[in-house]
């Protein structure tokens, strides 16, 4: 075989050439593909190595793809059942007979080969798959994988198009091909490189079956440039794509699979130039390289999403070793204008800016943290939703917004940021001790370690962001630490509200169908372990609290009764208890059990020991609760429940609420809904008109007890300054929690900013009897490895205690009723009653 071609066989190579291979005993690898071709396509192929006469048994082929709006659809799935790798080290499958002009004989020719060359798609070969063509994987389009479907992922890679949004579910990712996803690829030493469209052109490096051919990868001649040469003072290098000669001494190294596949490398004298970047990151999958070395090499320039680095790395030579590093480069934060850290990019460097954690919520599954700046006036803290404190589209709104982005550093482990995550264990910087665990609030010092741009895990874009990866250990200090117990809010009665986060006890998997129809996913505890460990943290909540009235959020809409979730749930709290401590409050259901036709529900559990349940308990299906809205936008049902409180016999109303979340219109666009770029997200429209509706409906008396004292509760999927907050406030109540804790409240996390989403609203003459608000803080600054999911967890972090027992946290409200010797309650017909107070 001559010197200049390169085959990537598993049994003659190390083990480590499988790039994107997170848990498996396969030696099978992706090897080459073709996706598109001028015309017909008839030479799609995927090109699979590994050791000779090894069993393709139990793999499988796919293709997640599907276009902007719905990432991770499988597009095609081809089974290796029954296949083995042939004694060369190669297979070949493709749709059709014959390859390249008839050349080339496929191992296997199957219909079901489907590649999309139109957007960004991820090919996978999996073990054990037991989804189907078509199967949506990303729910929620977020980029993280919602089910995964087989055992162990093999090998997989990622044909990036342009950034239109589209997910990628591989760490390792080859284009885009000018403006176009790769319609050729093919592996060499430095990586996948990426070939010609045309097949039949002099430039084609086609080898379905034989060697890939690797040789050459550059552009010209090396030109030798410093780091800072080719870094510029501008956003892009301009020696882009051209090959360069360079060297510098290596300040981390993130080489294996699992990891960034390469390594820091900075000029150590550098250019004298603040504006210009002394250090790059190189591509380089084990490179044989240490921490101190001075090497160096040849490499071709690229712009990885923005990102300068070097690739197709060649003739590195180390010069020396157990170098001096350069010294840190001392950086503050916030930027002054967003981006400006990109003339740091790839340093050492130094924060010093006292910073803040303000999310942790990817640390487990991703090793990611969202770091916060002090803000302009120089505050240290959190981040805050913008329209949590302002109104939507307000100069001071989109003025936060932007100071949000100049404070925002992620802190990242420097392991594999795919779609998939690299679900850490022992979990960084906590170790395997749960009480050592960050709470978002706390803070960090201590930051050392290079800078780069790459991808971050959140739920709304920006999907890439400057990150930090130590190189020495953070130091983290417990500046938000627990509450075992909630402050008491006062008052004689404490009514509270809780989001128990999909909360059935109908198991979901295996084919499970919820909802008072019969037509709905089932959600929450994927088995009998999952619903005990999620049941034992709910339980410990609500008997901490120890709320007399407690309304419940996201419980599974099985009705009211005897085995119920609901139920179930109160036989818990009070079997813990000893004692028959709450009750559910029953509701006339109709025909079917259950409120609506949603999976989901609210509902009422009280301590009949405290408070007495009057008048009638009753829910409102019409306006935006309409059973008659088809378009996915339709509010769960409220409920409306009265109380008379045993001391002073005076009687208040509460209603448990859970509006229209914020995620995309499912069915009907440009409808009013749609998300209009504001910070109110989708659905606004139609939550201020429940908003509405529900004030109207409170204001007629709908529980019958003619009483003005009523509460609002629930989770109303709006931050405080939001319209339906607003709506809410046009039509007479109060809000609680800004009233009573400040405009720095929160109750929720969202992609590193916190704010309120579960609110309190009290009537004009509930309003004076208030006597605090508690929002107990032991989901929203809990990291998830806590919970009682085993999917991605590691073992040994769950507790059954209350922390992380939802990803809401509870707000308590403490009312205070003047005892009233002289108050009485005279019934009436239909129910109704009629308070009386002398």
């Amino acid at each position: 075989m001559p010197s200049t071609m390169k085959k990537h066989l598993l049994f003659g190579l190390s083990a480590s050439l499988v790039c994107a291979a997170i848990s498996s005993s396969f030696a099978a690898s992706i090897n080459e593909i073709r996706t598109d071709q001028p015309s017909t396509d008839v030479d799609e192929y995927a090109e699979i190595v590994g050791a000779a006469e090894e069993s393709l048994s139990g793999l499988s082929y796919l293709v997640l793809g599907d276009g902007t709006g719905g990432s991770g659809v499988i597009e095609s799935v081809v089974s290796l059942d029954s296949s083995a790798i042939p004694a060369d080290g190669v297979f070949v499958f493709a749709k059709s007979a014959t390859l390249l002009s008839g050349t080339v004989t496929p191992d296997l020719v199957t219909s079901s080969l489907s590649f999309e060359n139109s957007d960004n798609v991820t090919h996978l070969l999996v073990n054990g798959f037991t989804g189907s063509n078509g199967d949506d994987l990303d729910i929620d389009d977020d980029g993280t994988l919602d089910v995964t479907p087989w055992t162990s992922i093999v090998d997989s890679v990622a044909l990036k198009e342009n950034d239109s949004g589209e997910m990628l579910y591989s760490n390792r990712i080859v284009g885009p091909d000018g403006s176009f996803v790769p319609s050729h690829v093919y592996l060499c030493d430095e990586g996948f490189r990426i070939g010609a469209f045309d097949v039949a052109s002099a430039e084609a490096k086609d080898t379905p079956g034989t060697a890939n051919n690797c040789d050459g990868g550059g552009t010209g001649t090396p030109v030798a440039a410093t780091i800072p040469e080719i870094q510029s003072n501008s956003a892009s290098s301009p020696l882009v794509n051209q090959q360069v000669s360079t060297s510098g001494i290596v300040t981390a190294a993130f080489t294996s699979s699992d990891q960034l596949k390469g390594f820091f490398l900075q000029d150590p004298v550098g250019d004298n130039d603040v504006s210009t970047s002394d250090g790059i990151f190189v591509y380089n999958q084990d490179a044989a390289v240490s921490v101190g070395d001075q090497i160096t090499l040849d490499a071709t320039v690229v712009e990885f999403f923005e990102f300068t680095e070097l690739s197709n790395v060649a003739n590195l030579v180390v010069v020396s070793s157990g170098n001096t590093l350069p010294a840190p480069v001392q950086v503050t934060l916030p930027e002054t204008t967003d981006g400006e850290l990109e003339q740091y990019e790839g340093m050492l460097v130094e924060i010093v800016s006292p910073m803040t954690i303000s999310q942790n919520f990817f640390l487990p599954r991703f090793g990611q943290m969202t770091l916060s700046s002090p803000d302009d006036n120089g505050n240290a803290g959190r981040l805050y939703q913008p329209t949590n404190i302002f109104s939507a589209g307000s100069p001071e709104a989109l003025a936060l917004e932007a100071e949000n982005a100049r404070r925002t550093l992620i802190l990242d482990d420097g392991q594999d940021v795919s779609g998939f995550g690299d679900n850490p264990d022992p979990v960084p910087y906590i170790g395997k001790n749960p009480a050592s665990v960050i709470r978002a609030g706390d803070t960090v010092s201590n930051l050392v370690g290079v800078l780069d741009y790459g991808r971050i895990n959140a739920n709304s874009p920006p999907s890439r962001d400057y990150r930090l990866h130590p190189t020495e250990a953070p130091s983290f200090t417990a500046a938000n630490p627990r509450q075992s117990t909630p402050t008491n809010p006062g008052g004689s009665v404490t009514v509270a509200s809780f989001n128990v986060l999909n909360y059935f006890t109908t198991l979901d998997g295996n084919g499970s169908i919820c909802g008072p129809l019969a037509n709905q996913d089932c959600r929450g505890a994927d088995s009998a372990n999952e619903l005990t460990r999620q049941q034992d943290k709910i339980v410990s909540a609500l008997i901490a609290m120890n709320a007399d009235v407690v309304g419940l959020i996201e419980i599974e809409n099985n009705g009211f009764g005897a085995g119920s979730a609901i139920q179930t749930l109160v036989d818990a709290v009070n079997a813990k208890a000893g004692v028959t401590k709450y009750a559910v409050l029953p509701i006339n259901e109709g025909v079917t059990p259950g409120l609506g036709g949603d999976a989901i529900t609210v509902g009422f559990i009280y301590q009949p020991s405290r408070v007495t349940s009057i008048g009638t308990v009753t829910t409102l299906e019409t306006g935006a609760f309409s059973e008659s809205i088809t378009d996915g936008g339709r509010s769960r049902q409220p409920i409306a429940a009265s109380f008379r409180e045993g001391a002073s016999n005076q009687v208040f109303t509460a209603v448990i609420n859970h509006f229209k979340s914020k995620r995309a219109p499912s069915s009907v666009q440009g409808n009013g809904n749609d998300d209009s770029g504001d910070g109110q997200g989708s659905w606004n429209l139609r939550r201020t008109e429940a908003a509405n509706d529900l004030a109207d409906w409170l204001a007629s008396d709908p529980t019958g007890v003619n009483s003005g004292d009523i509460l609002i509760l629930g989770d109303l999927n709006a931050y405080a300054k939001e319209d339906p907050m607003l709506a809410l406030a046009a039509k007479g109540y109060t809000d609680l929690i800004k009233a009573h804790n400040g405009q720095n409240s929160y109750s929720y996390s969202f992609d590193g900013m916190a704010g309120s989403l579960d609110h309190a609203l009290a009537s004009t003459s509930l309003q004076a009897k208030v006597t605090g608000v508690t929002q107990w803080h032991i989901n929203t600054d809990e990291p998830p490895m806590l919970d009682y999911n085993t999917e991605f967890n590691p073992d040994g972090y769950y507790q059954d205690d209350s922390f992380r027992a939802s990803d809401h946290d509870p707000v308590i409200v403490g009312l205070d009723f003047a005892a009233q010797e002289d108050c009485f309650v005279v019934p009436l017909a239909n129910t109704k009653v009629v308070v009386f107070c002398l």
